[in-house]
Formats: C-alpha cells, sequence, structure tokens
C-alpha cells in the first residue's frame, strides 16, 4: 500500500588532483610560476618582457645596451602586424615628395647628399 520514497542516489565527485598520481609527475617535471611587479619566476628562470615598439631612424652606439648586459639566454619573439599597403604607399610618396622639394632648396651639397640618399632609400 504504501511504497517507500527512494531516496536519491548521491554519488561523490572526487576531485581530479586526488585520482591521479601527481607526485611522479611533480618529480619528473616540477612547475613553478610567481608573477612578481617586473618579472616572472618559472622554476629557476625569471622572465622579464621587453617590448622595442619602435627602431631609431639613424643608428648610434649602444642603443640596445641594457638588452646586452643582461645574463643568461635571451629569447627574442617578432610580432609583426599587416597593415594597409595603400597608406604605407601614400606616406611614401608624400615623403619622397618633401625630400625631392627640400633637395631643390638646399644649397649646402652636405645637406644635399644626405636628403638625395634618404630618398633613394625611400
Amino acid at each position: 500500500m504504501f511504497k517507500r520514497r527512494q531516496q536519491p542516489h548521491v554519488e561523490k565527485e572526487q576531485a581530479l588532483s586526488d585520482v591521479l598520481d601527481g607526485s611522479s609527475l611533480d618529480m619528473i617535471y616540477p612547475f613553478s610560476w610567481e608573477e612578481c611587479t617586473d618579472h616572472i619566476e618559472s622554476g629557476d628562470n625569471f622572465i622579464r618582457v621587453i617590448a622595442i615598439i619602435d627602431y631609431p631612424k639613424s643608428r648610434y652606439g649602444n642603443w640596445l645596451s641594457e638588452l646586452k648586459r643582461k645574463k643568461g639566454n635571451i629569447t627574442i619573439v617578432q610580432f609583426l602586424e599587416s597593415s594597409n599597403s595603400t597608406k604605407m604607399v601614400e606616406h611614401y610618396n608624400k615623403t619622397i615628395k618633401n625630400k625631392q622639394a627640400e633637395v631643390l632648396k638646399t644649397f649646402d651639397p652636405l645637406k644635399k647628399r644626405q636628403l638625395e640618399k634618404q630618398v633613394e632609400a625611400a
């Protein structure tokens, strides 16, 4: 007559760390990651990001001296983003026209030669 209510079946969920044996993996490949304000520590390695967003227009001595003074391994990663080619062509055309006009106005032979080299480089 009276039926017993069946209690819902509750399964205990085990955490993944309880099921997997992580001690042997930690002995083979220990991993630690700590973020500090000016660098990142990963195991015995120290990681610091130095971003170079622009290069100087003319070369001068030791512009990368801070990078050369660093000890240890330095990995250089280059990220290039494509841009609109028509804007670049317009910019170069305008620059070349301006430099050519400046060459016509200049009487100094040294300055004239520098401007001509800049036009050729563009």
